[in-house]
């Protein structure tokens, strides 16, 4: 049985591609479609949305923003707020009432600023508090400040421009938060959890309750008797304070990064969750909140507002970083890019890089992995081979890089004794992958033995040195050298020219265009300096090399550069963005769409169409240490040695957009995204008539009929149960359901995660 199963297999063409689905990561998911650099700025930060104004406290400013047009938020003033205060100054809080902005700004206590008119605001007046001025709420004419050590301070409003505390009260740790609901604060306070206060008596108030939280209470939201708690490390906080003196925890959600800042719109609670970004809850059952959708944004999430289906979150700076701004989310779909199929392949190895093609795909993980992803929702680990033990002191090796041609698979690897090598094996039999040759230079410090092949040429970056090869018997031989190269990383290589990058001293990256025309003497022709502690990767298209910078704490950001090198004399840096994760370890390009491997900043997909200012458009949530993209397919490495396989980005003019139907029509699915089990979908019928209710798959081939029959007018619902027309389980993935009624169409995406 297995020796039929090589058989077939290697009886497939390795000249095809697989057949696939793109999608578009712009259009069908939850993804950022404005931002704002002068937004950028330290630790703390906050803010608050009226109509089409972004209020934003950012260091020891008010900044406003006209977000009319979501897509390209517009500063509108940047204005100070001096005065009061020996300590730092920041604004942490903002509050917008009608025309005026209420703004905590720690040392310097609570300002009232008139901002009548966005673009030209002005202070009204300002109060000292007694602690650090950290958040503020307003009913009628008092402002609530949670003022960190000094708990909360109550004050009177009636004449803005002198402000006075009337009444305060202390709490057991650091208010950071404050939320109203008639006569009670709810006070978010820090290690202590969170403290009821009643303000009936503004000049009096009094502790009547509290509920200790299993994190650190940061912020906090109250609708009705339910209290929302953006938790620290513990995530989100649900709390059933309908009996103000014995508040109870009724429900939570662990969220991966650090909840700092929360808002509730309807069912759904939007949490500023660090390092890990935007992270939607559904709360329309508040014992069992879950996670309806995610959002990664290039800095940290430290503070959300909301307004309709558009989030807007603050992003802190990584110190020297350019990364932070103001990100504009569409929350429209909640939906992320799924992962179509993964396998692991070796949990003590680490995968570095993979090659494609069809249908196959090889891994290098210290070895060779190499898998069937014949069917990409489930690929299968075929065979492994580890480098040779043999050559200089009989060291072991270990595979750094992998170039799959045909049936052949080119593997670079390293010894640590200061070894770069080359071996190549037959894949016809992929179970067995037989070894054909072994070429073996000195040189490997410092290096990760990139490899690349175009046409009959190889080129093997070794230490210091880029050895050009002559591949085209598959038992390659040096042809020549360029030396003096510092630490020689990666290479692309495409008709006469290559581009290699290489790690210089002192944090440097170098891209140099060489000509191997002729290969005997390769001749550098032109030298792009890039800033970034380690250049990773490398891929080339057309006029421009996109290079993958991997960061470095503080010191350097993590990214990608474009390089303009259609005049080979002199590449220039026309381009970039910096990305979520300190590693960007990979690079591929998919006609106008890059993808980036970015860590446990997952697979970000960049629209490159104007190469000087490229657009994230989405990204794919795995550990991704390396990808390549090809045909419909992305392919991407992941942590210990892994190979999760994603959609690519479908060309504009074929991307699957589905039409959104006329809200009276189809209502959205609940769940959706649907981890399993049911999926509930509610339609309205206008007139009697015929109805047809299908699910279909991303192709429009239909799975299953849910109604067909004639109805009445009228709202009403059914359930579908994850099962085809057949009664099997559908597979993980995108599938929309379609109405048709009265003459009428109408239809929606639905995702299944499992």
């Amino acid at each position: 049985m297995r020796l039929g199963m090589l058989l077939v297999l290697a009886s497939l063409s390795f000249s095809g591609g697989a057949a696939g689905d793109c999608i578009d990561y712009g259009g069908d998911y939850i993804r950022v479609v404005g931002s704002s650099p002068f937004a950028s700025a330290g630790f703390e930060q906050d803010i608050e949305v009226s109509g089409t104004v972004a209020y934003l406290g950012n260091e020891a400013t008010l900044q406003t923003f006209d977000i009319s047009n979501p897509t390209a938020p517009t500063l509108l003033a940047s204005s100070a707020l001096t005065g009061g205060g020996t300590g730092t100054h920041r604004a942490t809080g903002v509050t917008v009432v009608g025309s005026t902005a209420y703004v905590t700004n720690a040392y310097a206590g609570l300002f009232l600023v008139n901002v009548s008119n966005p673009a030209a605001p002005s202070i009204l007046g300002r109060v000292d508090t007694p602690g650090v001025a950290e958040d503020v709420a307003v009913a009628g004419n008092r402002a609530y400040v949670a003022d960190f050590e000094a708990g909360l301070q109550v004050i009177d409003l009636s004449n803005p421009a002198a402000p006075i505390i009337i009444g305060s009260v202390d709490t057991p740790a650091n208010a950071f938060g404050v939320s109203l609901y008639g006569t009670i604060a709810y006070v978010a306070d820090g290690l202590s959890g969170v403290q009821v206060i009643d303000v009936s008596n503004p000049m009096a108030p009094v502790i009547v309750g509290s509920i200790s939280t299993p994190g650190a209470a940061q912020d906090i939201a109250s609708v009705g008797s339910l209290l929302y708690v953006a938790d620290g490390t513990y995530g989100l906080v649900v709390i059933d304070a309908s009996n103000p003196t014995s508040p109870m925890m009724v429900g939570y959600v662990d969220t991966p990064g650090y909840a700092w800042d929360l808002r509730v719109q309807g069912t759904l609670a939007y949490v500023a969750n660090d390092s890990e970004g935007l992270l939607v809850v559904d709360v329309s059952n508040p014992t069992l909140p879950t996670v309806a959708g995610k959002k990664h944004t290039p800095g940290k999430a430290k503070a959300i507002a909301v307004s309709g289906t558009t989030a807007f979150v603050v992003d802190q700076t990584f110190g020297d970083n350019h990364y932070g701004g103001l990100q504009v989310i569409d929350v429209t779909n909640l939906a992320s890019p799924p992962i179509v199929g993964s396998v692991l392949i070796d949990p003590t190895a680490t995968a570095t890089t993979v090659s494609v093609g069809w249908p196959l795909a090889c891994v290098a993980d210290g070895g060779l992995a190499v898998l069937d992803i014949s069917n990409p929702a489930s690929p299968v680990k075929m065979g492994k081979v580890y480098m040779p033990s043999s050559g200089q002191n009989g060291q072991l090796a270990s595979s750094q890089d992998v170039v799959l041609v045909g049936r052949t698979a080119y593997v670079s690897y390293v010894r640590y004794t200061g070894y770069t090598g080359l071996a190549t094996y037959d894949l016809s039999i992929p179970a067995y992958p037989q070894a054909l040759s072994q070429l073996e230079v000195p040189g490997g410090d410092n290096t990760i033995g990139g490899v690349a092949i175009s046409g009959t040429r190889g080129f093997l970056c070794a230490g210091d040195k880029l050895l050009v090869l002559d591949v085209s018997d598959r038992y390659p031989v040096i042809l020549g050298t360029l030396s003096g190269v510092s630490a020689a990383r990666k290479v692309a290589a495409h008709g006469s020219m290559a581009y290699l990058i290489s790690a210089e001293p002192g944090g440097i990256g170098k891209l140099r265009v060489i000509d191997v025309s002729n290969p005997a003497v390769p001749t550098i022709l032109g030298t792009a300096t890039i800033p970034g502690f380690v250049l990773d990767g490398i891929a080339v298209s057309g006029p421009y090399a996109y290079v993958a910078v991997r960061g470095s704490g503080n010191n350097y950001p993590s990214g990608f550069r474009v390089v303009q090198i259609s005049t080979p004399q002199s590449p220039t840096v026309i381009g970039g963005m910096d990305l979520v994760g300190l590693f960007t370890k990979s690079v591929a390009i998919s006609g106008t769409h890059l993808f980036a491997a970015a860590g446990a900043g997952g697979v970000h997909v960049i629209n490159v169409s104007n190469p000087t200012a490229p657009a994230l458009i989405g990204y794919l949530d795995v550990l991704a240490g390396a990808v390549t993209v090809s045909g419909s397919w992305a392919y991407v490495t992941t942590g210990p040695s892994g190979l999760a396989i994603g959609h690519a980005q479908c060309p504009a003019e074929t991307a699957v957009i589905p039409q959104e139907p006329p809200s009276t029509l189809l209502g959205p699915a609940v769940p959706n995204p649907s981890a399993r089990g049911e999926t509930r979908i509610p339609f309205t019928v206008p007139q009697k008539g015929r109805v047809t209710l299908r699910i279909l798959d991303i192709r429009g081939r239909e799975i299953t009929t849910l109604i067909d029959r004639v109805s009445e007018p009228g709202t009403s619902s059914i359930i579908w149960d994850g099962q085809d027309a057949s009664g099997e389980i559908v597979p993980a993935g995108i599938y929309f359901y379609e109405l048709q009624v009265s003459g009428a169409k109408a239809s929606r995406k639905l995702t299944r995660l499992h």
